[in-house]
């Protein structure tokens, strides 16, 4: 199964395997790192999940996340199967819901070299390490259920490596036997990332950070707005972009800003035409923005404020029609909400006198293009009983509707997103819905009630996902949740 592309870090790996081929086996970079649990509880033995046949891949993030962590800390390493086809494989297998990921630390098919076991060995004893007095921390964190690993098996029932079938020594086939690779078995919650390894939290009755929320860009500079998502890796933001309006897997993706106390964006800073990275950060009163021209690294330009934190959440756009988006603030004031927006990657005044536009009670602002000028101006989608009414604005003003308001999407299950989906130069409307594990993107065409424009398709994992908060009341902005 090859690995999802990644930029930076993913180039880095291929860098590193091929510099192995030319100058022998290149040093793992140790096991992966540990985030800081400190007050964070520890979750019990994970259970064993009923059977689940998916039809299709459902990339689940804590299966994928711990294939990036293993194959970033060893780059010779090599990625195995996650999902599998359910004729295939054992008829109960885990990989047929996509609840298990083979990792080899050497060449597949074939007996382990010395270091291939040296490295199979180190992470199965890191996985099950007892840290700070707690037993099997880190498998516990994880939500693994089983591991296998160079004949024997070990599982949370058990808690101990026994035999696995008949295999001994070099008998039997190595695939067959885990020689050549280490099974991981998840459970549900594993699986989905739903654990504390990815998003634990010092206080367990505060609300559950989403594990992924939608952020749909132009990846490729086509024109076209497609589906994205930004999610929960150990902390950090993980960009995952797609560029067709169907399910499938990630076909741009990295690493870039710190989850908590920061929200992502995107946009296309600097007017190349492609959309990337960007995170709004909380620094006291203060938001600062931190925008990179890539989905690694360090920010394309100096950090810089603008808007407070305890009243505002960011928004962004092209405001002057440049072809360069910047950044904004959408602000309770009252019951209205206010908007000031920047032409400038920079510390400043409002570049327009600022204008309030819809209900801070019930509404959430949303950007886009909505005539077709090559200007973003505002728009609010607000929750009108079940569904989600949506007003929009084409000026830099108050004032009435540009058009009639409109119902698309429903709001105890879905969140807004606006994007030129047909690329002809005109923003438009769509939500994306929880749907059971998944993010289900509906989008829309025009700028009226209707149908779907495309099938309905999936991209991004919506466990833990809230859709429903953030559409106003007495804690408008739940920082960093407005998100």
């Amino acid at each position: 199964m090859p690995r999802p592309a990644r930029l930076g870090g993913f180039a880095a790996s291929l860098l590193a395997a091929a510099a192995a081929v030319l100058v022998g086996a290149a040093p793992a970079l140790a096991v992966p790192p540990t985030p800081d649990f400190t007050g964070v509880p520890v979750e019990g033995y994970t259970d064993q999940a009923p059977y689940l046949c998916q039809t299709s891949d459902p990339h689940r993030f804590g299966v994928e996340g711990l294939r990036e962590l293993l194959l970033d800390a060893y780059p010779a390493s090599r990625p195995g199967a996650t999902w599998a086809p359910c004729d295939t494989h054992s008829p109960t297998s885990e990989h047929h819901a996509g609840r298990a990921f083979d990792w080899h630390p050497g060449e597949a098919g074939a007996e382990p070299s010395s270091a291939a076991k040296a490295d199979g060995d180190e992470v199965t004893r890191w996985i099950l390490a007892t840290v700070d007095g707690t037993p099997h921390m880190r498998l516990r964190r994880l939500g693994i259920r089983y591991m296998i690993w160079a004949n024997q098996i070990w599982t949370a029932s058990t808690r101990t490596w026994q035999q696995y079938q008949d295999c001994s020594g070099t008998n039997g086939d190595p695939t067959t036997c885990h020689r050549d690779h280490v099974h991981f078995s998840f459970g549900a919650a594993g699986a989905d990332g739903d654990t504390s390894w990815w998003n634990g939290r010092p206080d367990p009755t505060l609300p559950r950070r989403p594990l992924c929320v939608p952020v749909p860009g132009d990846w490729d500079g086509n024109g076209s707005t497609t589906a994205g998502v930004a999610c929960l890796n150990q902390h950090r933001i993980a960009w995952r972009g797609r560029n067709a309006h169907s399910a499938g897997g990630a076909e741009v993706s990295g690493d870039y800003g710190n989850w908590d106390p920061c929200v992502p964006l995107s946009g296309d800073w600097n007017g190349d035409g492609r959309f990337s990275a960007g995170v709004a950060c909380k620094s006291g009163i203060n938001i600062s923005f931190r925008l990179s021209n890539e989905f690694d690294g360090s920010p394309s330009y100096p950090a810089f404020n603008f808007g407070n934190s305890n009243s505002c959440t960011p928004i962004t756009g092209d405001w002057d029609g440049n072809g360069t988006t910047t950044v904004g603030v959408a602000c309770k004031d009252g019951i209205r909400i206010e908007y000031s927006l920047i032409n400038a990657h920079a510390a400043g005044s409002p570049s327009y006198p600022p204008f309030g536009f819809g209900n801070a009670n019930s509404c959430r602002p949303v950007t886009g293009d909505w005539d077709g000028n090559g200007t973003t101006t505002v728009g609010v989608a607000c929750k009108d009983g079940i569904r989600i009414e949506h007003s929009l604005n084409n000026a830099h003003a108050a004032g009435s509707p540009s058009y009639p308001p409109f119902g698309f999407g429903n709001a105890n299950s879905c969140r807004p997103v606006t994007g030129d989906w047909d690329g002809n130069g005109t923003t438009t409307v769509g939500v994306a819905c929880v749907d059971g594990i998944d993010l289900r993107w509906d989008l829309n065409n025009q700028q009226s009630s209707g149908g779907v424009a495309y099938t309905p398709f999936r991209f991004g994992n919506g466990a833990s996902y809230q859709p429903t908060t953030g559409w106003g009341g007495p804690t408008w902005p739940t920082w960093p949740e407005n998100i």
